[in-house]
Formats: structure tokens, sequence, C-alpha cells
């Protein structure tokens, strides 16, 4: 059987850039492709991820990395036919706020 792994005319492109709340690029975020197809990948060292799927269908992906927390974490895209750009950013990290007892 064989597969063809170069996308077509009846493919489009789901892209984007996962960053600090800052702009930073956060390389190595784990990004999930589901709905009319699944995929996995991670962003490269320029926080950017790229999935090719038919077009016609309806996706979702969803963003992770240790330590971030995003909001949202997930796009929804229905019967996608154009080429589609779903960027993530990190939300601001909170201070912690560290209580020492005071000495008497």
């Amino acid at each position: 059987m064989i597969f063809n792994l170069l996308p077509t005319a009846d493919d489009v492109l789901i892209e984007g850039f996962v960053r600090t709340s800052r702009g930073t690029p956060i390389g190595g975020a784990t990004i999930i492709l589901s709905g009319s197809q699944q995929g996995l990948t991670t962003t490269d060292g320029n926080g950017h991820y790229s999935f090719t799927v038919p077009a016609g269908g309806a996706f979702q992906v969803s963003v992770s990395a240790r330590g971030v927390r995003f909001s949202p974490t997930t796009r929804t895209f229905g019967s996608v036919m154009a080429n589609q750009v779903a960027d993530f950013n990190a939300l601001p990290v909170k201070a912690r706020i560290v209580s020492r007892p005071r000495g008497r």
C-alpha cells in the first residue's frame, strides 16, 4: 500500500507558534491534533508547529508544556477549507509569596 505523504491540492495547513506571555518561543511544547485526523508533534526551537490535514475536516488543536499554563488550551476549527493559524500564548507566571515566620 502506498501512502501519499506530500500535501495535495485537497490539503490545508494548520500551524502556529507557542510563546510565553512575553513573546519568547516555547520549544518542545506538545501539540495534539484531534478530530477528522489525529496527530502529535512538538514545537521547534522557534515555538513553531504545523499539521497538514485534508480540506473539509473539523479539527481541534491542543497545547501543553511542562510548568506552563495556557488559556485557552484548545483551538477548534470546523470544515477547514483554507490554511489556519492557531497560536498559543502562555499565561503570565504569578509571583509566589513566601511567608516566613518573624523573629522575636
